[in-house]
């Protein structure tokens, strides 16, 4: 053992082999392989940063669906009942006045003498109002003109007969006469009842009728197609129910009817209404110089 190689104790190493003989010599047996030793693992190193790729160009967006069916009407719950309000003011003891009972029977008492018609007389007709003592005359009519005399109805009733006194009998003239309505204003409006196209009697001309009437004013109107003679009050001796006159000088006259210039065309008395073409007359300009034509309704 003394001439054996010198053990140098240190840290284990592998041993590859013998050590090579002298040059020349034969080559010595290759010593046995040592065992290999592994290191201790080392440290982990550090995660690397995560790479990202471009993001992808974005795809097309597809085609919207149909729209589904609307769901069911949802309802939720009734809320509880709300408080009850005060009590309200208490009602009128009364209830509203209930319509006007008929009219009463005729009294035995007068509105105006000469205004008031006898309605129990069959033979009494309602005219317009004049003045006492004023005998009656006659009149000539001028042809083609529509004569509008004011009549107030006192009673509401039912008139059924018109009529008129002719003072001559002509088959080849023609007149009319008849009852317009009128507004607040007086202006005439449209005719009510009329006798129709007809020709003069020598005596009273009456024609039947059926209308009825308010109490207020209406007008009864006279049409004619020649120079006709009719019974007459004097023109000064009618009562002015038109109103008096008044011009920039100051109070006229006392106007009691009004003319419409039309040519007699023997058809029914034409509508009035909105039609201002008319003539006021009182007893100095009134063209039938000798009166107002008696025109009588009941």
């Amino acid at each position: 053992m003394a001439n054996g190689p010198t053990i140098v104790y240190a840290r284990p190493v592998i041993v590859g082999g013998g050590l090579t003989g002298p040059a020349g010599g034969p080559t010595g047996a290759t010593g046995p392989t040592g065992a290999a030793l592994i290191g201790p693992t080392g440290v982990t190193g550090p995660t690397g940063v995560t790479g990202l790729g471009p993001t992808g160009m974005q795809g097309n967006v597809g085609a919207t669906g149909p729209t589904g069916n609307t769901g069911p009407f949802g309802e939720g719950p009734q809320g509880p009942t709300g408080p009850v309000g005060p009590t309200g003011q208490t009602g009128p003891a009364t209830g509203p006045t209930g319509p006007a009972g008929p009219v009463g029977p005729l009294g035995g008492g007068n509105v105006c003498g000469v205004m008031t018609p006898i309605f129990a007389d069959a033979y009494t007709y309602l005219v317009s109002p004049i003045t006492p003592n004023n005998p009656l005359g006659t009149m000539t009519t001028t042809p083609h003109q529509i004569l509008l005399i004011p009549i107030f109805i006192p009673f509401a009733r039912t008139y059924t007969q018109i009529a008129i006194q002719s003072m001559q009998a002509d088959p080849a003239s023609r007149f009319q006469i008849g009852i317009y309505d009128c507004d607040q204003n007086m202006h005439p409006l449209s005719c009510l009842a009329s006798s129709g196209d007809v020709a003069p009697i020598m005596n009273l001309n009456a024609f039947t009728i059926s209308v009825a009437l308010s109490p207020k004013p209406y007008f009864v109107a006279l049409w004619t197609g020649g120079p006709l003679t009719f019974a007459s009050y004097p023109g000064t001796g009618v009562f002015q129910t038109m109103g008096l006159k008044s011009t920039s000088a100051g109070w006229d006259r006392w106007i009691h009817d009004l003319t419409y210039a039309m040519t007699y065309t023997e058809l029914p008395f034409p509508d009035l209404t909105g039609n201002d073409s008319y003539q006021m007359n009182s007893a100095a300009t009134f063209s039938f110089t000798t009166g107002v034509p008696i025109i009588g309704i009941r």
